[in-house]
């Protein structure tokens, strides 16, 4: 993929768009049992001026035994990563993950969502129970 507008026709033409800002889709991913997992897609450019495609997902709300919870995880984890992100005002745990975007193709693309999706369905299960 070369920009996040080809990106964009790829998802479109897969997925449902929740969201089609001009800086990011969200598609989502239903599971079995009518749940639902959002997953953001936007681009972000480091300060080496590279571009990448960044995934991101919620897992749920942020408290002070999740984070060390969450910094545990990270050192486990084989890709992505948990942040903490203010969401309207409350500290909420995020899945990531950042992929090189000129090196990615579509399955690539639907790869990084589905594993974002289901990571983050598993994290919450650890993180939030």
């Amino acid at each position: 993929m070369k920009s996040i507008e080809a990106v964009r026709t790829f998802l479109a033409a897969k997925y449902k768009l929740i969201n089609n800002k001009p800086d990011n889709v969200c598609i989502s991913h239903a599971f079995e049992e009518d749940r639902i997992q959002n997953v953001y897609v936007f681009p972000h450019l480091d300060q080496f001026g590279d571009e990448y495609l960044k995934f991101k997902t919620l897992v749920g709300p942020a408290t002070k035994a999740s984070s060390v919870r969450c910094l545990q995880l990270n050192a486990q984890l084989s890709c992505g990563y948990l942040a903490i992100e203010n969401l309207q005002g409350q500290d909420s745990l995020i899945m990531c993950q950042s992929q090189l975007l000129n090196t990615l193709d579509e399955d690539e693309i639907e790869n990084a969502l589905l594993h974002l999706a289901h990571v983050s369905e598993e994290l919450q299960a650890q993180i939030i129970a």
